[in-house]
């Protein structure tokens, strides 16, 4: 969710607080590669929790909420009907129909991968 092209507005990001292997991770996708179908969701469990990369020993958090209601809310837990609907989306699952074809398509990959792996 950090990552989206949209975040600045959002959020605020301490590259100083940020494990410098971890730098790369909160770099904003451009928006010519990914659209952000959906809007902003701070609980998201794709979205990091506010001290999810800091630094060893830094008192400062790397991802700030530019709204403090959600600074505790940063990277819920639990997969959210935001979660879901944002897959639904990006997988254009938007009737039971295409669900039901996504589904058969993956059930059908499965068992080409076993009997792949019997073989050999």
């Amino acid at each position: 969710m950090e990552r989206r092209s949209d975040r600045d507005n959002f959020v605020d990001i301490n590259l100083g607080s940020v494990n410098p292997a971890m730098t790369d991770g909160l770099a904003i996708i451009n928006s010519t590669y990914s659209t952000n179908l959906l809007g902003y969701n701070f609980g998201s469990v794709t979205h990091s929790a506010y001290d999810m990369s800091v630094y060893g020993g830094s008192t400062d958090y790397p991802i700030l909420p530019k709204d403090n209601a959600y600074f505790y809310t940063m990277g819920g837990p639990i997969v959210t009907s935001y979660d879901l609907n944002m897959l639904q989306l990006f997988y254009y699952c938007n009737s039971e129909y295409q669900c039901e074809q996504i589904k058969s398509s993956q059930s059908q990959f499965r068992q080409l991968s076993k009997s792949h792996d019997h073989m050999h």
